[in-house]
C-alpha cells in the first residue's frame, strides 16, 4: 500500500467516523439517517462494525465469522409485539338444498334453522318446479330434518 493509498484510507475512516457520530447525535433511526444521507443501511452498518471492532494484528478489523443459528436460542419478544389470533375451522354445511334453475342453499348446523327453511320451501311447493332434465330438487345429507 502506497503512502497515497494509506492517506485515502485514513481520510475515508475519518469521514465515516464523523458520519457515525452525526447519526448518533441526530436522534434519527439508522434507516432515517441513511435515507437523509443517501447511503444504504448495509453500508452504514459495515462502517460501524469496521470502525468499532478491535483491530487484529494486521491493523484491520477481524473477519466476522458466521455462526450457525442456535435452534434453541430465544429471541426477546415484547408482550405487545403479537396479538392473539383465532382461526375458525372452515364452515361445512350440514345440509345442501338444490333448487330449480341452479339455486343452491347451504345450511349450517342449527337444527331449528334447517327445519324452518324446509318448512318454508314445502309451503311454496318447490317440488312442483323441477329443473331441466326432469331431476327433482333434493335435500342432500340424508334424512329429512323435519322428522327429527
Amino acid at each position: 500500500m502506497t503512502s497515497a493509498d494509506r492517506s485515502r484510507a485514513r481520510a475515508k475512516q475519518q469521514h465515516w467516523t464523523r458520519r457515525l457520530q452525526r447519526q448518533s447525535r441526530s436522534g434519527l433511526t439508522v434507516a432515517e439517517f441513511c435515507k437523509a444521507e443517501g447511503i444504504s443501511a448495509a453500508t452504514f452498518y459495515y462502517w460501524n462494525r469496521r470502525l468499532t471492532q478491535k483491530p487484529s494484528g494486521n491493523g484491520r478489523p477481524p473477519k466476522r465469522r458466521r455462526r450457525k443459528a442456535d435452534a434453541t436460542a430465544q429471541l426477546p419478544v415484547s408482550p405487545t409485539a403479537f396479538k392473539p389470533v383465532w382461526v375458525a375451522q372452515p364452515a361445512t354445511p350440514a345440509a345442501t338444498i338444490h333448487l330449480p334453475q341452479g339455486i343452491v342453499i347451504e345450511l349450517g348446523h342449527d337444527p331449528q334453522t334447517i327445519k324452518e327453511v324446509i318448512a318454508e320451501l314445502r309451503g311454496h311447493a318447490v317440488t312442483a318446479a323441477a329443473p331441466a332434465g326432469g331431476a327433482s330438487p333434493r335435500l342432500s345429507q340424508g334424512d329429512d330434518p323435519c322428522s327429527a
